[in-house]
């Protein structure tokens, strides 16, 4: 089973605040209760909180748009289909990178700025795409059967 298998879409407070994670002290299902490589209910929830947390924010996003980004981060992450923590800590770095890479373009591209500061947000930008590309490269290493990055169906 998937390691982010479960629906999280109650992530985000029906206010649009961000939920609070579980209280390992007091979850019944505290990590150091459970059997080794056991798909940790605590560490999922607090994966998916740290990710939203670390979203590059746009000030300027209505709650639908905040709502449909962490979607898709969400839906991002499961598509790694990772299997044991160590799977899924790499997963959301990638999908971190991958979200703050697009941003460095978006205001690259949007910039009015110097040229200096325009190739300064590209050179991140591409320095974060090959990170996402280490960690996917990582987590490939990890998985049985190879990431495929295409159109669904078979290989």
């Amino acid at each position: 089973m998937p390691f982010f298998a479960r629906d999280n879409s109650q992530a985000l407070a029906p206010n649009n605040a961000l939920a609070s994670p579980h209280d390992p002290t007091t979850d019944p299902l505290a990590p150091d209760l459970l059997p080794d490589d056991s798909l940790d209910p605590v560490f999922t929830e607090e994966t998916l909180y740290a990710l939203t947390l670390a979203l590059p924010s746009q000030e300027l996003q209505t709650d639908e748009q905040k709502i449909r980004r962490q979607a898709a981060a969400f839906s991002a992450l499961r598509s790694f289909d990772a299997q044991h923590p160590s799977e899924a800590m790499l997963a959301t770095h990638a999908v971190v990178a991958h979200h703050f890479a697009l941003e460095c373009y978006r205001r690259a591209a949007r910039s009015s700025q110097t040229s200096n500061l325009n190739t300064r947000l590209l050179g991140s930008a591409a320095m974060l795409s090959r990170t996402m590309g280490g960690m996917l490269a990582s987590l490939d290493q990890r998985q049985d059967d190879p990431i495929w990055v295409g159109p669904p169906g078979p290989r």
